[in-house]
């Protein structure tokens, strides 16, 4: 899938005209796997912003967004469908495919990991999830490996992407 345009574009951040709401996406440069950052309930994606100047932006294609009401987004169109773990993990998946991103490993600090954890459902392609300040594994079926990161200061978060975003998908690492 081709990218699509943004609308608007401001200090490497673009708005995405989303079905959801209007979205805001930051990139990396890096060409390597895709990591997917989502950020907490009342956080944005300024949450992340320390890794995209990092090592692992260099090496990796990362993609923050912030979820419709947050931060640089606009509201929801419809906040009963828009602002549920469903609707977020839906539009999570929109954002990938607007821009293009076929596959993409997942970083998650929402809700024990509840947007990454609903993406299995929807995104066979993800090639796994970790989830930052723990949480537990749901009982659905999980297609992808988990792993729990307990960081405090994101920048800490850098060695363990690198490692595990490397690792072959579809296998189960522990959790």
């Amino acid at each position: 899938m081709k990218p699509a345009a943004a609308t608007s574009s401001n200090f490497g951040i673009s708005t995405l005209a989303a079905s959801r709401a209007d979205i805001a996406v930051r990139q990396s440069r890096g060409t390597g796997r895709a990591i997917l950052l989502v950020h907490g309930e009342g956080e944005s994606m300024a949450a992340f912003a320390p890794l995209f100047t990092s090592e692992l932006a260099e090496s990796h294609h990362l993609v923050a967004f912030d979820l419709p009401g947050h931060g640089a987004s606009g509201e929801p169109y419809d906040a009963e469908s828009a602002c549920t773990a469903e609707g977020y993990a839906d539009l999570a998946l929109e954002v990938l495919e607007r821009l293009g991103v076929d596959s993409a490993f997942v970083v998650d600090r929402s809700l024990g990991g509840r947007i990454g954890r609903e993406m299995f459902m929807i995104f066979p392609e993800m090639l796994g999830l970790a989830v930052v300040r723990g949480g537990g594994r749901e009982d659905h079926e999980i297609h992808a490996p988990i792993f729990e990161i307990d960081a405090a200061d994101v920048l800490n978060l850098t060695p363990a992407l690198a490692e595990i975003a490397e690792r072959e998908p579809r296998v189960w690492f522990g959790g």
